[in-house]
């Protein structure tokens, strides 16, 4: 059975795999909602990222992988 990547795009053309915060971006683009989101890569970043941001934040980690638990 094949393990499905975090976020697939499917098109006449065919399928994309993307992170998720790509995927949001691109929904972004066409209009979509989305919330309001920063990427970080280090704690430094995250940290001024939630500054600008304001308010209360959550932190997800995102990596591309086989599948759920295999980071």
């Amino acid at each position: 059975m094949r393990r499905r990547p975090p976020t697939t795009i499917y098109s006449r053309r065919g399928s994309m795999d993307l992170h998720e915060y790509t995927a949001k971006q691109l929904s972004k683009q066409f209009g979509i909602h989305i919330s309001e989101v920063r990427l970080a890569a280090t704690p430094e970043e995250a940290r001024k990222a939630a500054e600008e941001i304001g308010g209360q934040v959550v932190v997800k980690a995102q990596v591309l992988t086989g599948g759920r638990g295999k980071a």
